[in-house]
């Protein structure tokens, strides 16, 4: 299989082949995974452990029907592009969460 980019949605690209690879290791697809950016409580972080080449950003934020979800992307000539999308170790979990008391306070 050739590996080939797809764009979707007008606002994210990702190829297509590391797509369905993250899907068999994650069980999470870049379609679902581009859900998280538009959570309310999402938190943006920039990932400088993996930024020694180009910038790159990771996001963590909470799905419907997957718990929390960290999604590693970087922009392209206006584009998200996805590179990973796994469930959130739980200092990821902790970071949304704690953003979620921030902006709604506890109950």
């Amino acid at each position: 299989m050739i590996p080939y980019d797809e764009i979707y949605k007008g606002r994210f690209i990702w190829n297509q082949q590391k797509n369905e690879t993250n899907k068999q290791k994650h069980a999470v697809s870049f379609e679902c995974a581009s859900e998280v950016f538009n959570k309310p409580f999402a938190v943006e972080e920039y990932d400088s452990d993996n930024s020694e080449y180009e910038d790159r950003y990771k996001i963590i934020g909470y799905i419907d029907g997957l718990s929390h979800i960290t999604v590693a992307f970087k922009l392209r000539d206006n584009l998200i592009r996805i590179f990973s999308a796994r469930g959130s170790n739980p200092e990821e979990e902790e970071a949304y969460n704690e953003n979620v008391r921030r902006h709604i306070g506890t109950r």
